[in-house]
Formats: structure tokens, C-alpha cells, sequence
């Protein structure tokens, strides 16, 4: 068997109807790992066109120009700048109302509590068999009352070259993520820095799936 997911499916329906998903846990919880195995999987079931992170990842693009939606945005230690004291009611706002209208999915791991208005779908490891598959739980509150349910992820050492797993997240990758967020509207801002952030390379990926990377545009295909 592959990497990749298992009981999923209704897991996968919440994350892509919410928008959101809040991935908690302590420092080394592989937080970061999900949220990469994660962002493959939507890209691979064409739930989105692009992936956005705020740490590097290998085999991909360093392009932001021109992309204002479509996309999938890892969020690396969210809690630094989504809090509810630091963020703020009218941003928090704005940025929820957008997710829907620019299809964005916005994942967030983080050891500090993010927003309460992100934290609708909630994520947490609750059993590893070492590296041969971990399981986790999750809760979906919507103000209405509270589902849960498991799914696995089976060999996630796969995962564990995909990303700089040493990387520190500093403000401006953040920034340079805020400045995507900050578009909107379909509006096309100037990339400000030259800052690597990454975005998924349909020449240096291939994944088993049903939607093939020729059927997906890329900012940088001719």
C-alpha cells in the first residue's frame, strides 16, 4: 500500500465545505506533516489549483504573481498572527468571507490556540504506530452542535522529504502569504519581495490520481 489517506472521505467533505481546518497538537506532533499529506490530497482530487505555504517545500515554484484564489494556504504556527487579541474581528471577517468567493482552504497548524472562527474543524493526532501510520480525531462545531470522527494517514515518513521539516517561520513569510490574502476581488498586486514561497511544480510531481497534471493550468505553463 501507498502513502496516503484512509477513512477520509467524510474528513476531506468538512475541510472543503468549511474552508477551514485547525491542526493542534505539541512541537513535533507532526502538525506540519499533515497539513503537506493534506494540501497533495486536495491538489490530487482537483479541489484546488495551487498550493501556498508559509515554509518551503520540495519541488516547488517560487511564484506568487498573478494568483489571488484557487488554492490551498499552509499556515505554519497560525496562532502567531490568527489570535483573537492580534488579528482582530473585522480582518478575521473579511478573510472568511473571501474563502468561499476565491476558493481558498486555509490550514493551520499551530501549538497556540488560533481564532475561535477558524477553529470550526479541528484536527489532533491521537495514536502512532510509528511510521507505518498515525490516527486522528477530529470535531466540526458549527454553533449547531459537534461531529467527529477518525481517519488515518498510512506511511507518513513518505512525507518526510517533502518538506524543510528545520524551518523556522519568520514574519516576512507571513507577510509575503497576507499579501496573497490581501488581493482579493480578483485584483493582481506586484509580488513586493523575491522570497521563496512555494507553489505545487507539475514537473517535478506525480501522484496516482484519476485528474492528471495536464488538465491543470500552472501560472508558469505556457
Amino acid at each position: 500500500m501507498k502513502a496516503g489517506f484512509f477513512n477520509h472521505r467524510e474528513f476531506i467533505w468538512y475541510v472543503t465545505n468549511y474552508k477551514t481546518l485547525n491542526i493542534r497538537g505539541r512541537y513535533g506532533s507532526g502538525k506540519t506533516l499533515l497539513s503537506v499529506a493534506l494540501a497533495y490530497e486536495l491538489w490530487k482530487q482537483n479541489y484546488i489549483k495551487h498550493i501556498l505555504a508559509s515554509f518551503p517545500m520540495n519541488g516547488m515554484k517560487n511564484q506568487l504573481d498573478g494568483i489571488d484564489g484557487d488554492f490551498v494556504m499552509l499556515l505554519d504556527e497560525a496562532g502567531l498572527i490568527l489570535d483573537s487579541r492580534e488579528f482582530g474581528r473585522n480582518a478575521s471577517k473579511e478573510w472568511l468571507k473571501d474563502l468561499r468567493k476565491r476558493k481558498i482552504i486555509l490550514v493551520l497548524p499551530s501549538v497556540i490556540d488560533v481564532d475561535k472562527r477558524f477553529r470550526q474543524v479541528v484536527v489532533q493526532r491521537i495514536f502512532m504506530f510509528g511510521n507505518i501510520f498515525w490516527i486522528y480525531r477530529y470535531q466540526v462545531g458549527d454553533g449547531l452542535g459537534v461531529e467527529d470522527g477518525w481517519f488515518g494517514l498510512w506511511k507518513p515518513s513518505w512525507y518526510f522529504g517533502t518538506y524543510d521539516t528545520d524551518y523556522i517561520v519568520e514574519d516576512e513569510d507571513f507577510e509575503k502569504l497576507l499579501d496573497v490574502m490581501a488581493r482579493g476581488k480578483g485584483k493582481k498586486i506586484q509580488e513586493k519581495n523575491n522570497g521563496f514561497v512555494p507553489i505545487l511544480s507539475d514537473e517535478e510531481f506525480e501522484f496516482e490520481s484519476k485528474v492528471s497534471t495536464k488538465d491543470i493550468k500552472f501560472p508558469w505553463s505556457k
